[in-house]
């Protein structure tokens, strides 16, 4: 046998590469995009999606389909919220549009009067011990408290004997908000800043299936019928009804089936730890809303799925214009800086080694002062306080705390800074691209809240963001 027989023979003999674990594929397509917001790449934005939704498609569906509210189950609830000392003669629960549920009045209610009363031992929170323990893993994992109240939503969910199975069983099988929209709807957010960081709430969304799901375990994961959809499901039911009541987060059931109204009415904490509900009045049969607060279209859309009519209330409704700092080297730097150490390219947690902060820190005074692309609003706001103002190419110096208005580092670069925001403002107004009608739901939201945006930005009520 000559050398190229034998080569031949030895190349066929090689055994083929180990199979890639789908947990693995799904971590590593949902990391990288979370810098898409230092990059402002659209076009980059699409393919990484289109790589996560290939990698999270070929992960194994274990639990079966959540079904949804019915007649049955509404009337069941009511019952049980009844029954437990909730305060809810004044309304009753009906279906609407494709099969949702929504409170209505089943009496004319005066202005002021208690609408809902619901007593703090029906609010689901994730802090509170628990049979399947998720309270106690959630503190020895050290979760986020909207994961672990997630999580806590999964266990009940498959527990038949649940305190909040009526609950459970009336919650939506599904969402509006972009994490469950199909990629194409997705992007014809393009040229709006809502595109990334609806990319970003995707890419968040698998990041913690993965960190989850090898938390517990695959026993653990099997016991809650855990594979992506259900965790989806979860995260979707806790990102569009969660509040914050008395320093934990919570889901109330009946409260949190209200939908949004504009100076609807409002709710409070009663001193005894009841959500309680108060109208501006409502007639018989008509629907119960409440008031959500000031947020603008792309933070409903975003955050509760829907984008609702244009605010009358000065400065609720503002486009979101991404003002990048031209020129500066930062970005790249620090990126390559994070693959050198091996860290991943995703936000900093509040827990990260101090060794990365201080290299960070070190690495913002050298490459000039722009602290854009800093991972972590605390550390921008250090960077900037540590003398990035005194640096003469720092271009801009803006603050970079997450959603707050645009405003300069110091007067001195006030000007620079309501020249950056005009230039961004300007430059994302022309960056919409053409698009044909949409024919699904969720491209039709895309749509609305583009025409929106556009609407701001002709009127020039936005405000300025830097990653």
């Amino acid at each position: 046998m000559g050398k190229k027989s034998r080569s031949k023979a030895t190349h066929a003999r090689k055994p083929p590469p180990p199979p890639v674990d789908p947990l693995d594929a799904v971590h590593a397509a949902a990391t990288t995009p979370a810098w898409l917001v230092a990059t402002r790449d659209d076009a980059v934005a699409v393919k990484l999606l289109e790589t996560l939704e290939r990698a999270v498609a070929k992960l194994p569906r274990t639990s079966p389909p959540i079904p949804g509210p019915t007649d049955e189950s509404r009337a069941a609830l009511y019952a049980w919220a009844k029954d437990n000392g909730c305060a809810c003669e004044h309304i009753k629960l009906e279906s609407f549009e494709d099969g949702q549920t929504r409170v209505v009045a089943a009496s004319n209610i005066k202005e002021n009067d208690v609408v809902i009363s619901v007593p703090a031992a029906l609010h689901l929170r994730a802090t509170d011990n628990d049979p399947m323990g998720v309270a106690a893993f959630a503190r020895t994992h050290n979760l986020d408290a909207t994961l672990a109240l997630a999580l806590r939503l999964c266990a009940e969910a498959v527990a038949d004997d649940s305190f909040w199975i009526h609950y459970v069983r009336c919650l939506p099988s599904t969402y509006d908000v972009p994490t469950f929209w199909a990629w194409e709807d997705v992007a014809r957010l393009r040229g709006s800043a809502s595109f990334r960081r609806a990319c970003m709430s995707r890419c968040a969304a698998a990041r913690s299936f993965v960190l989850v799901s090898r938390s517990l375990g695959e026993e653990a994961s099997s016991a809650l019928s855990l594979d992506y959809e259900r965790w989806r499901w979860a995260l979707g039911a806790v990102q569009t009804r969660q509040n914050s009541l008395g320093g934990a987060l919570a889901l109330v059931p009946l409260w949190d089936m209200c939908n949004h109204g504009e100076d609807a009415g409002a709710s409070r904490l009663a001193e005894d730890g009841s959500l309680v509900l108060m109208t501006t009045g409502v007639a018989g049969g008509e629907e119960v809303r409440m008031d959500y607060g000031d947020r603008s279209a792309a933070n409903f859309l975003l955050h509760s799925g829907f984008v609702p009519p244009p605010s009358l209330r000065e400065g609720a409704d503002t486009a979101t214009v991404d003002v990048a700092l031209p020129a500066t080297p930062l970005a790249a730097l620090l990126a390559r800086f994070l693959d050198s150490r091996k860290v991943p390219r995703a936000p900093a947690p509040p827990n990260a080694p101090p060794r990365w902060r201080g290299a960070l820190l070190r690495m913002v005074a050298t490459a000039g002062g722009a602290a854009h692309a800093v991972p972590d609003a605390a550390l921008n706001s250090i960077a900037l306080a540590a003398g990035a103002d005194n640096k003469a190419d720092a271009t801009y110096l803006l603050r970079c705390a997450p959603d707050a208005a645009l405003s300069p580092a110091s007067a001195a670069h006030a000007d620079r800074a309501t020249r950056a925001l005009a230039a961004a403002t300007a430059a994302q107004a022309e960056g919409y691209p053409v698009l044909p009608e949409a024919t699904t739901a969720h491209g039709r939201l895309a749509d609305a809240l583009v025409a929106r945006e556009k609407e701001m930005l002709r009127r020039g009520v936005c405000k300025g963001k830097t990653a």
